[in-house]
């Protein structure tokens, strides 16, 4: 077995024979909770409330430190709540909680959005940096080749470049 099953299969054993939170209990039922579950490798941490997982915590850990770690984590959250409410549903139990937990993850599995984000630079050039950047390729030449014609475009590209200033 590997060894995401193996973590399923605890975690849902867990969830068969631990009596730990009773939902008719009223008071319980506008409780927050918290959850960490280790998924390939990575804490996902969410909190949920009314047998709902609040979006907006989850992975929230890790906003603050990384955008990307944050955009991998909430990526990361999307497949666990599907795997778990695919195993879930694979491999019913009896029991108010059981029903429970599996409702709270298809419905995750299905609402979350992940957060996705890439950083990359930009190779976007404005139209005062081109016509610098021209004026400066055409003194290039100007000065290699003394011809009139080098000087002129020159002259015409620099023109160009400072009207802009």
């Amino acid at each position: 077995m590997e060894p995401v099953t193996l973590l399923f299969a605890a975690y849902l054993e867990l969830a068969r024979t631990d009596p730990g939170i009773e939902i008719d209990n009223d008071a319980d039922m506008g409780a927050l909770h918290s959850e960490m579950i280790s998924y390939h490798g990575l804490e996902i941490p969410f909190d949920y409330q009314q047998w709902r997982i609040l979006g907006g915590s989850v992975c929230k850990s890790y906003q603050q430190r990384s955008i990307s770690l944050y955009s991998s984590c909430t990526v990361e959250a999307k497949s666990l709540f599907n795997d778990l409410c695919q195993e879930m549903r694979r491999s019913p139990a009896e029991g108010n909680r059981y029903t429970k937990l599996k409702e709270m993850y298809c419905t995750a599995a299905t609402l979350f959005q992940p957060s996705i984000a890439t950083i990359s630079s930009t190779n976007y050039v404005g139209p005062f940096e081109s016509a610098k950047k021209r004026c400066n390729q055409m003194t290039i030449e100007a000065m290699i080749d003394k011809s009139i014609e080098k000087k002129q475009r020159r002259d015409i590209a620099c023109q160009r470049y400072h009207e802009m200033k």
